[in-house]
């Protein structure tokens, strides 16, 4: 199996794959045990180039490429560059239709509710400042929460559009009835929006996203779902958080080329957002509205599919359960 160019797979025209850096699909049979090292070695030093003078621990930063994304990201460099702005008028706008609905695909979502982004900061920030919030609203997060998503209702709390109210989870859990009990402890008459972190960067603490958006749309109360680190690290199902707003990262556990995140947006809810970027053009309920951006990474656009593909190949549940397996192995040796 080709995925050097994910584009090639979505049928779409001018994508070469480095013969080099095609994906062997038996590579990937088998169980792919989180402790069979044999495996996970042989898919390390074949499909990725990383430094081995140091140990990587902060994949959630961003994440390396596998080869085969980073060889088709840099066919797709030289394409946009090598063509300029008549690839950009005429060919770009049909790819990032394709990558989108890619995308959407994925998430099992509809194509017009979504948005790429640079990342799942500027997509929150297009939710929470295009939320439509009135006079006295109040907003709950707590220390766990992402600093960049509390910051942007401070602002809002600055200038006056609403109220914060921060509460303290705890650390250390016992389990999801512990955390919806929080929440709901900390409601109260004027709460109108919850940030949810639906897994911590802080401490890695998965949030229970689901049931703490039914319970809090019984109460008339909206959420907001930062899914940045979640996406491709967990297996979830976006329709199935129940969340109307949520913002993803592709360029952490997803591996695609820095500068993806998505926003989706509920299609009935994108007619009450306002938005961040100038636009007075583009139709209320099209999401399109919100991402008046000007000139955007095309690579990076372009190269989503592949991302994806290889993605796809491994499976988040064999990443998920790696990654708690290595996390097991850390923590009791610090005890």
């Amino acid at each position: 199996m080709q995925i050097g160019s994910g584009l090639l797979l979505a049928g779409l025209p001018g994508q070469v794959i480095n013969a080099a850096h095609v994906v062997d699909e038996k590579d990937f049979a088998g169980d792919g045990a989180a402790d069979d090292e044999k495996f996970w070695k042989h898919i390390a030093k074949k499909y990725y180039d990383f430094s081995g003078d140091y140990i990587n621990l902060e994949n959630g930063y961003y994440g390396i490429q596998p080869k085969p994304v980073l060889s088709a990201f840099l066919k797709n460099v030289s394409t946009a560059n090598s063509q300029a702005a008549r690839f950009a008028r005429k060919d770009f706008p049909g790819i990032a239709a394709a990558s989108k609905k890619t995308v959407a695909d994925f998430l099992d979502v509809e194509e017009e509710e979504i948005i790429f982004t640079r990342n799942a900061t500027e997509a929150l920030n297009i939710a929470i400042q295009g939320y439509p919030f009135k006079q006295g609203d109040e907003v709950l997060f707590n220390q766990l929460d992402y600093f960049s998503m509390i910051e942007a209702f401070r602002l809002l709390e600055n200038r006056g559009r609403i109220k914060v109210k921060a509460f303290e989870m705890p650390l250390l859990p016992e389990n999801e009835d512990e955390i919806i009990e929080v929440y709901k402890k900390n409601i109260t008459e004027k709460t109108r929006v919850i940030l949810l972190t639906h897994v911590s960067n802080i401490n890695g603490l998965i949030v229970p996203v689901a049931k703490i958006t039914a319970m809090a749309k019984e109460k008339g109360i909206d959420i907001i779902t930062d899914s940045a680190h979640a996406l491709g690290q967990v297996k979830f199902s976006l329709p199935g958080l129940g969340s109307d707003f949520v913002g993803l990262n592709l360029h952490k556990w997803i591996g695609n080329p820095v500068g993806a995140g998505v926003l989706y947006i509920k299609k009935e809810r994108i007619k009450e957002m306002d938005v961040l970027f100038g636009d007075v053009n583009t139709d209320g309920a099209n999401i399109s509205k919100l991402g008046h951006f000007g000139t955007t990474p095309f690579a990076v656009i372009m190269t989503v599919p592949d991302s994806l593909a290889f993605h796809r190949q491994l499976g988040v549940e064999k990443i998920s359960a790696r990654l708690q397996y290595l996390k097991t192995i850390w923590v009791n040796e610090l005890k």
